[in-house]
C-alpha cells in the first residue's frame, strides 16, 4: 500500500527590491521547514536606498529591472508568480510597480492568495496615492502590515478588518541587548544615565536614516547649535545619504558645530559602534525603523510628535520609560526635550527600562516577524 506524501506548501515572495534590512527576517523565513519560501526581487532598488543581491542573500532569485522615471518593471516576475505550484504570493505593495499590479490582477482573477506586506496605508493620509493604494489593497487576500497604526490606517479607508494582520517589522538582531544579562544590560544603560544621577556625563545624539528634507535634519543641527550653548562637550553623528546632505555639512562648517557626517553605513559592526557611543537618538521630524534600531542598542529615542508621519515602529518604544517626544522640526522643542531628558534618566528605575527593551525586542525581531508572516499565509489556501 502506498503512503500519500504530503506536499509542502510554496510561497514566493516578489519585492521590486528587497532593502538590505529585510536580510535578517527573510533569512529566518527561508530557514522554516514547514512553508517552503521562494525570493525573487530586482536589481534596482531607490537611490538612497541599498537593495540585496544573490551576492548578500543566496536564496534570491535576481530579476532585471526596467524603469521609466519612477516606475518600474520586473520581466519574468509575473510568469514566476503565476506559477502553480506556489499556493500563495506575498508583494511589495508598491503602487508604482507594474509587475504588482500585474500579478494582483491575474492572481485575483484565478482566486489564488496574494498578500501586500509592508506600509499599506498611514491614518489620515488622502489623495491620489492613499486611492491607489486603497485599490491595491483591495485586490490583495490579506495585508501584512507592521503595526496598529497601519491597521487603523486601512480598515478607516475600508479595508476589513479581518483582512489586516499586524506581523511587525524588524532589523538585524545581531549583537541585541536582549542577549545580555541584568548586569550588563544595566550598565550599558548606567552610562546613558539611565539611574545614574553623576554630574557632567557625555552627551552624544545620533540619528541615522536618509538625509532628505523631510527628515528636517537642519532642526537636529539647530538644536545642537542650542545645547551646546550649556553643554559645550555635546556631540552629534548623523549617518546616511540623501539631498540635504550637502547643504547640512555648509550649515555645520560654517557654524563650527560639533556634528560630525559618516555617510551611509550599511556594515552592522560600524553601525553597532554608533549606537553604543550614542547616549540619546534623536529623529527631528519623523521616525520608523530607527526607533527598533535603538532598542535593539538599548539607546532612549527622542523623536517628534508627528502621528501621520511616524511608523508604526514608533509602537516599540515605551514614553517617559525609553522614549520621549518634541514638536517635529522644531529647534527649541528638540534642546527642551533633550534637557528634560537629561535631568529624568536618573529617575528611570534600570529594571523599568530594561524590562521595556527586551519586551519591544521580543515582537520586532526577525524570528517574531517571520512567526506572524507564516502563520498568516498558512491559515488559508484559496482565496476568499
Amino acid at each position: 500500500m502506498r503512503m500519500k506524501i504530503q506536499s509542502i506548501q510554496e510561497v514566493l515572495v516578489f519585492y521590486p527590491f528587497f532593502p538590505t534590512y529585510r536580510r535578517s527576517i527573510l533569512e529566518t523565513l527561508a530557514q522554516r521547514t514547514d512553508i517552503k519560501f521562494n525570493f525573487a526581487a530586482g536589481v534596482q532598488g531607490r537611490a538612497e536606498i541599498q537593495s540585496l543581491s544573490v551576492d548578500d542573500f543566496p536564496h534570491l532569485h535576481q530579476l532585471r529591472t526596467r524603469k521609466l522615471g519612477q516606475v518600474s518593471l520586473n520581466p519574468g516576475a509575473v510568469r514566476i508568480a503565476l506559477c502553480s505550484k506556489y499556493d500563495t504570493v506575498i508583494l511589495a505593495p508598491a503602487t508604482l510597480s507594474v509587475s504588482v499590479w500585474c500579478i494582483l490582477i491575474l492572481r485575483r482573477l484565478n482566486s489564488r492568495n496574494t498578500y501586500l506586506w509592508g506600509q499599506c496605508g498611514k491614518p489620515g493620509a488622502t489623495g491620489l496615492k492613499r486611492r491607489t493604494q486603497e485599490v491595491m489593497n483591495r485586490l490583495a487576500t490579506g495585508l501584512l502590515v507592521y503595526g496598529e497604526s497601519e491597521r487603523n490606517g486601512a480598515t478607516s479607508h475600508g479595508t476589513p478588518a479581518t483582512k489586516v494582520q499586524i506581523v511587525n517589522n524588524a532589523v538585524e538582531h545581531e549583537g541585541s541587548v536582549s542577549q545580555l544579562g541584568p548586569t550588563e544590560f544595566d550598565a550599558t544603560s548606567s552610562r546613558r544615565g539611565i539611574g545614574n544621577d553623576a554630574p557632567n556625563l557625555p552627551i552624544s545624539i545620533a540619528f541615522v536614516g536618509r538625509i532628505t528634507p523631510q527628515k528636517r535634519l537642519d532642526a537636529l543641527v539647530d538644536a545642537v547649535q542650542l545645547l551646546s550653548q550649556k553643554y559645550p562637550l555635546i556631540t552629534a553623528t548623523i549617518v546616511g545619504d540623501g539631498t540635504a546632505l550637502p547643504a547640512l555639512r555648509q550649515r555645520v562648517k560654517t557654524g563650527k558645530l560639533p556634528v560630525q557626517f559618516l555617510g551611509a553605513i550599511h556594515d552592522s559592526e560600524r553601525l553597532r559602534q554608533v549606537f553604543e557611543s550614542a547616549t540619546i537618538v534623536v529623529a527631528p521630524s519623523e521616525i520608523g525603523l530607527l526607533a527598533v534600531d535603538a532598542m535593539l542598542h538599548g539607546v532612549p529615542v527622542l523623536y517628534g510628535d508627528n502621528p501621520l508621519k511616524n511608523g508604526p515602529e514608533v509602537e516599540a518604544l515605551t514614553l517617559g520609560v525609553n522614549a520621549a517626544t518634541f514638536t517635529p522640526g522644531d529647534p527649541r522643542s528638540i534642546a527642551d526635550a533633550v534637557e528634560m531628558w537629561i535631568s529624568r534618566a536618573p529617575h528611570i528605575k534600570p529594571a523599568t527600562y530594561r524590562e521595556a527593551a527586551i519586551t519591544a525586542l521580543r515582537t520586532w525581531s526577525p524570528e517574531s516577524v517571520a512567526l506572524n508572516i507564516a502563520a498568516a499565509v498558512g491559515s488559508k489556501t484559496r482565496h476568499p
